[in-house]
C-alpha cells in the first residue's frame, strides 16, 4: 500500500505497458500531509513536508543513488534556506550541496565517466554538480561546472540524456534546446534550438521525453492553453526540428505536470484545480478517463499508472479492449 506522508519506495520498477482500452482507478490514497513533489530512480520516492529532516522541499528535485549503496538518495530544493540539498536514505540524513541555489529540475546521471547531478540553475544555467574529492561524506559544498549558460528571457524546464546526433555521446536536452556533447572533458558545449516556444516567460517550462528514432515529445507543465507536440529530428539536427502537432482537446488541456508514454500512446494530467483531467491518446483520440483536483506528476510503476497530487496518491490498471 502506498503512504504517501512520507519518502516511499515503490517495490517495481518503472517500465511501459501497452495502452489500448481503457485506464481504471482502482485507489484513493488520501495523503496525512502535504504531497511537495516526486521523483523515479528505478522505484518511485514520494515525499512531503514531513520529512523526518528540517526543511522547506520542493517543488522539483529528483532521486539517484549518490554514495552507490544500492538506494535511491533524493536531491531536493530547499525553497526557505535557498540550498541544493541530498538526503540520503533510508535515514534522509540532510547534506547540502550548494547554498544560494535556484531550481526546479535535476537529473542525476555521468558526464565523462563521472556521476553527478545536472541542475538548470536559475532556469537557465545548465550545471553539473559531482561530490568532492574528499567523497560524498565529506562535509563540504560540491564543486560544480558550468555546462552552459541559456541566454534567453524565458525559463528552461525540462531535462533528459541522449545521443542526438549519432556521434556515440550522450547529449543533453534542455527545455527547447539540445546541447551537443564535446569529444572529451573540458571543450565547450554546443547550443542548438530544438523549437521557438519561448513566446512568454514560462513557455518553455516542459516534459522532454526522448523516445528513439530521432523523435521527442514535449508538452508545456505551466501554460493555459497547452501545447503538447512530437519533434522529429531533421537530417540537419543543428536545425529547428519537424513540429509533429497532436489533436487538441476540447478545451484544451491545462498545465500538463504529469505525462507518460505507455507503448506509443500518450496520457497527460492537468494541474489545474478541482475537475483537472486525466487523459490517454491512442490512434488520434483523445479519452478522458479521469478527473482529479490536480497532479503533481504522473509515473508507470509496474504495470499500474501512478498520480501524485498535493494530498493524494491515485493509482489506476489498465483494462485491455476485448
Amino acid at each position: 500500500m502506498l503512504k504517501a506522508c512520507l519518502p516511499l519506495l515503490v517495490l517495481a520498477a518503472m517500465v511501459t505497458v501497452p495502452c489500448r482500452g481503457q485506464w481504471r482507478r482502482v485507489s484513493t490514497e488520501p495523503a496525512k500531509g502535504e504531497i511537495r513533489g516526486a521523483a523515479e530512480a528505478g522505484k518511485l520516492l514520494v515525499w512531503g513536508r514531513d520529512l523526518p529532516v528540517a526543511g522547506d522541499f520542493g517543488p522539483g528535485g529528483c532521486a539517484g543513488d549518490v554514495n552507490a549503496d544500492g538506494r535511491p538518495d533524493l536531491i531536493l530544493p530547499d525553497q526557505a534556506r535557498r540550498e541544493l540539498v541530498w538526503l540520503e536514505s533510508p535515514q534522509w540524513q540532510r547534506r547540502t550541496i550548494d547554498s544560494d541555489a535556484g531550481f526546479q529540475d535535476c537529473l542525476w546521471t555521468r558526464l565523462f565517466g563521472v556521476r553527478g547531478v545536472l541542475v538548470i540553475h536559475r532556469y537557465s544555467q545548465v550545471r553539473f554538480y559531482h561530490p568532492p574529492a574528499k567523497g560524498w561524506k565529506a562535509q563540504e559544498k560540491w564543486p560544480y561546472e558550468e555546462v552552459y549558460s541559456i541566454y534567453t528571457p524565458s525559463a528552461q524546464g525540462g531535462l533528459a540524456r541522449g545521443d542526438v546526433d549519432g556521434d556515440g555521446r550522450e547529449d543533453i536536452y534542455c527545455g527547447n534546446y539540445w546541447l551537443r556533447s564535446p569529444a572529451v572533458a573540458g571543450l565547450p558545449w554546443r547550443l542548438f534550438a530544438i523549437q521557438s516556444w519561448w513566446e512568454l516567460e514560462r513557455s518553455a517550462m516542459l516534459h522532454v521525453m526522448p523516445a528513439g528514432k530521432g523523435r521527442i515529445l514535449f508538452a508545456q507543465r505551466e501554460a493555459d492553453p497547452a501545447r503538447i507536440s512530437w519533434f522529429k529530428r531533421p537530417a540537419d539536427p543543428e536545425r529547428f526540428w519537424i513540429e509533429e502537432a497532436l489533436p487538441a482537446l476540447d478545451p484544451s488541456l491545462r498545465n500538463v505536470q504529469g505525462l507518460v508514454l505507455a507503448d506509443g500512446a500518450i496520457v497527460a494530467a492537468e494541474n489545474a484545480g478541482p475537475g483537472s483531467r486525466v487523459a490517454g491518446l491512442r490512434d488520434a483520440t483523445w479519452t478522458v478517463f479521469d478527473r482529479t483536483d490536480g497532479l503533481l506528476g504522473l509515473w508507470m510503476v509496474g504495470r499500474e499508472l501512478v498520480g501524485v497530487g498535493p494530498d493524494v496518491v491515485i493509482r489506476w490498471h489498465h483494462r485491455r479492449a476485448d
